[in-house]
């Protein structure tokens, strides 16, 4: 991960891809942690500094190296610029979350319904917290987040649009779709 990088530069690290999605998302706990320990959050800000510069590089966000991002990758690296904005309200943070969440909207969005990628094998994002937390879930909570900071309400009318498509099996099925469930209510 990245963000140990940040921590101690001599750690030997045996995979070095930087996956942006899990690096986003640890991003993203060490801001909640430094709330309550503010190293954290210095830690978090050196962090997010570095992943930008990495994972968007010539206007494109990317998975890892060469490859371009997939909607997680959207949705858990805006969060974690919302975090760095919530943490000390330097408005660069917001710019960049929008142009992320703006970016995804253009790629991945069409009717309430999410893609996971934008190859020719097209995929529907999953709203089920699986293995880890749903992209789609993480993606409403941005998108209510921005509108509220912005006050620009095309960002609820798009959160409200994917709650809609996904309310049927998220109802039915409560727990496996927690993330999207709080984003309910």
């Amino acid at each position: 991960f990245l963000f140990y990088s940040a921590i101690d530069s001599s750690i030997n690290k045996k995979d070095k891809k930087i996956i942006t999605s899990y690096n986003s998302m640890m991003i993203d706990a060490m801001f909640y942690v430094g709330r309550y320990d503010k190293k954290y959050e210095n830690m978090a800000l050196k962090s997010i500094e570095k992943l930008t510069k990495l994972a968007y590089r010539d206007f494109k966000l990317y998975h890892f190296e060469e490859v371009e991002a997939f909607f997680d990758d959207y949705a858990f690296f805006a969060t974690a610029l919302l975090s760095a904005f919530r943490s000390n309200n330097d408005e660069i943070y917001l710019i960049e979350a929008q142009k992320i969440i703006n970016e995804a909207l253009e790629k991945f969005y069409k009717n309430g319904f999410w893609s996971f990628s934008t190859t020719k094998y097209n995929t529907e994002a999953k709203a089920k917290d699986e293995i880890y937390t749903s992209a789609i879930g993480v993606m409403v909570k941005a998108l209510k987040e921005i509108s509220k900071y912005l006050k620009d309400e095309k960002y609820s009318h798009f959160a409200s649009k994917t709650i809609q498509y996904n309310s049927y099996n998220t109802i039915r099925e409560t727990l496996p779709h927690a993330t999207l469930m709080i984003e309910y209510f």
